[in-house]
């Protein structure tokens, strides 16, 4: 079971929540309205009215544990994507959520981090107003990868068994090789001091 942040840290998105990324939503919706009071609304009544924003905030939990700073978490709509990093405590703000077009009304809103889905998903409608979803808290389920197999440090070395009867040929043939070779040299010492004897 998820254990759920206290009363005063589901405050403090709320509390830390910066002025600029809403301004910067509201922007064109607030552009659209004094050029249509300028106008009239003659030349801009066709024109689209852009979707109004949802600002999330929250904390992010990775396997029951809150996430550590710096996580990117990640929120997409669609083809629309935008995202925010985790910080303290596993607290997220400010996370900005505004498609420019009303075809992204309706589409789910998901969130997604380490190459996961949170469980919590949402949907962008068309609300009529900016919406502020500061205790939106999301849970991640990451499975560890297992570890590969080590690979073994030695190789098992074989057992050669040799019988008794071939150890012992191969006694007998080094011993005859041996007797060869030592012929040979000897021969040649003995040539080689007869031809120095016979020219003195």
């Amino acid at each position: 079971m998820y254990s759920e942040p206290c009363e005063n840290t589901l405050v403090r998105p709320l509390q830390g929540i910066s002025t600029r990324p809403l301004l910067l939503g509201l922007l064109p919706a607030l552009v659209w309205v004094g050029l249509a009071s300028f106008t009239g609304g003659g030349g801009i009544a066709a024109q689209e009215f852009p979707p109004f924003p949802i600002l999330y905030g929250g904390q992010v939990w990775i396997n029951e544990e809150a996430a550590p700073p710096g996580t990117v978490l990640v929120v997409r709509v669609g083809d629309y994507e935008t995202s925010a990093v985790v910080e303290e405590d596993g607290l997220y703000r400010n996370l900005l959520v505004q498609p420019n077009s009303s075809d992204y009304y309706n589409l789910p809103i998901t969130f997604h981090t380490l190459e996961a889905t949170a469980q919590e998903s949402d949907t962008f409608l068309n609300s009529g107003a900016p919406e502020f979803k500061t205790a939106f808290n999301l849970h991640f389920s990451i499975s560890e990868t297992e570890p590969s197999p080590a690979p073994s440090a030695q190789a098992t070395p074989s057992l050669v068994v040799v019988q008794d009867g071939a150890s012992d040929q191969r006694s007998v043939l080094l011993i005859a090789l041996l007797a060869v070779v030592g012929g040979v040299v000897a021969a040649g010492v003995l040539v080689t001091l007869g031809r120095r004897y016979r020219h003195q």
